[in-house]
C-alpha cells in the first residue's frame, strides 16, 4: 500500500510503498476513502505543537473508509462495512494516569508513550488500523460521500464543546473564532440543534457574511481592537447570551474576554480553541453574574453516532461545506493549502478514489 511518511520533523512527507498494516488485538483494518487535513497540520509536523511526535510515522487524524479486516475479538463490526474512525484513544483502566493519544498525531502526556508507539500511524495512507472503540458504523448514511463525511472530524469537536456547555435548544450561542473550521462547524451544529440565535464572532468579513447567509438566526460581529467596545457590540446583538464557545487560536485574550463579558447572568463559557494567552477575568464578574467557565477536549465516543443521526434526519446538512480534495500524492500541497481554507471550506485527502 501507499502511505505518506514523516521521517523527520520540519520535512515534507514522503509517499512510500509499505506493507499492509497488521491487525492488533481489538482492532480493525480500514481502506481509507477520505481523511481530514487540519489547518494547523504543518505546525504539528514541524514540531511546533509542543508534543513529541513518534517519527518516523504516517500522520492523519481521522478516516472514512471500508473495513477490510476485523480482529476475532471484536464484536459488532464486519468486513465491507463503511465506518468513521476517530483518533481520540486512551487505556480506560482504573487508576491509570491519563495516557490519552490522538492516533496519527501525538501523545498528550508523558504516560502516553506506550500507546502512541503502538497506535502511531494515522490515515494519510491507503490502509490503516484503528482500535475498534474508535470506530462508528455509518450504516444508513452511505448516500453521503466520504469527503463530506470527513467533516465529522471537526463537527465532533464542536459537538463535544456544546455538550460540555450544557447546550439547550432555544439558547443564544456566541462563537468566537467562527471564521475557522471548528468555529464555522459550531455555527452549523448550533443551528441544527435548535439554537434560537447564533452570534458568529471573528475578523474575516467575507467568512462572517457567508455564515450569516446560512440562516436568519445567525448574527455576526466583526472584532475591533477595543475589548470593551467589542463586549458592548456583542451584547447589543441579543437580549440573552446563554452560552459562549471559544474556538479561536488567537495570540491575545481580548476577544475571549469580550465574549465572556457579554454573557448574561448564569451564562457558560467553554474553551475549546487554542488561545495562546492567559485570560484575566474579574472576580466580581464571575461572582455577580454566576458565570461558569469550562474547558472542552475532544468528545464522547457517542458523538459520531449522534451526528450521523442528525445527518440522516436532514437536520444537519453537510452540503453547506465546500470540500477541497487532494490525492495522496499531493499531501504536501494539501498541508500547505489547508490554512487558507477557512470557515465552511475544508481540506481532505482522498487516498483511494483518484
Amino acid at each position: 500500500m501507499k502511505a505518506a511518511v514523516l521521517n523527520e520533523l520540519n520535512a515534507p512527507l514522503i509517499i512510500k510503498e509499505l506493507p499492509d498494516p497488521e491487525l492488533l488485538p481489538g482492532s480493525i483494518i480500514v481502506r481509507v476513502q477520505s481523511s481530514y487535513v487540519m489547518s494547523y497540520t504543518k505546525n504539528v509536523l514541524d514540531g511546533k505543537s509542543g508534543f513529541t511526535l513518534p517519527v518516523p510515522y504516517t500522520p492523519g487524524l481521522c478516516a472514512v473508509g471500508i473495513i477490510e479486516a476485523v480482529d476475532a475479538g471484536v464484536n459488532g463490526l464486519r468486513v465491507g462495512q463503511r465506518v468513521f474512525c476517530q483518533p481520540n484513544f486512551s487505556s480506560h483502566t482504573n487508576r491509570t494516569p491519563n495516557d490519552s493519544i490522538l492516533i496519527g498525531w501525538f501523545g498528550l502526556y508523558p504516560e502516553s508513550e506506550h500507546l502512541i508507539s503502538r497506535w502511531k500511524n494515522g490515515a494519510f495512507a491507503e490502509k490503516t488500523v484503528y482500535p475498534a472503540e474508535c470506530v462508528t458504523p455509518i450504516r444508513d448514511h452511505e448516500f453521503t460521500n466520504a469527503d463530506q463525511l470527513c467533516v465529522l472530524n471537526i463537527l465532533n469537536i464542536g459537538y463535544g464543546a456544546l455538550l460540555t456547555g450544557g447546550f439547550k435548544a432555544s439558547q443564544t450561542v456566541i462563537i468566537n473564532g467562527a471564521t475557522g473550521n471548528i468555529g464555522a462547524g459550531l455555527v452549523v451544529l448550533s443551528l441544527a440543534l435548535g439554537a434560537s440565535k447564533v452570534i458568529a464572532v471573528g475578523r474575516d468579513h467575507q467568512k462572517l457574511s457567508e455564515l450569516k447567509e446560512l440562516d436568519k438566526r445567525v448574527s455576526s460581529f466583526e472584532l475591533g481592537e477595543d475589548c470593551e467596545e467589542n463586549a458592548k457590540g456583542i451584547t447589543a446583538l441579543s437580549d440573552e447570551r446563554n452560552l459562549f464557545i471559544d474556538a479561536s487560536a488567537s495570540s491575545t485574550a481580548d476577544p475571549t474576554r469580550a465574549c465572556i463579558h457579554a454573557l448574561s447572568r448564569g451564562g457558560v463559557a467553554v474553551l475549546v480553541g487554542g488561545v495562546r494567552a492567559d485570560i484575566p477575568i474579574p472576580f466580581t464578574l464571575m461572582h455577580n453574574r454566576l458565570l461558569t467557565i469550562k474547558g472542552s477536549y475532544m468528545y464522547p465516543d457517542s458523538a459520531t453516532g449522534d451526528l450521523l443521526k442528525l445527518i440522516g434526519s436532514g437536520q444537519l446538512d453537510l452540503g453547506v461545506f465546500k470540500i477541497h480534495t487532494y490525492p495522496l500524492e499531493k499531501i504536501n500541497e494539501a498541508i500547505q493549502s489547508a490554512p487558507f481554507f477557512k470557515g465552511l471550506e475544508c481540506c481532505v485527502i482522498n487516498p483511494t478514489h483518484f
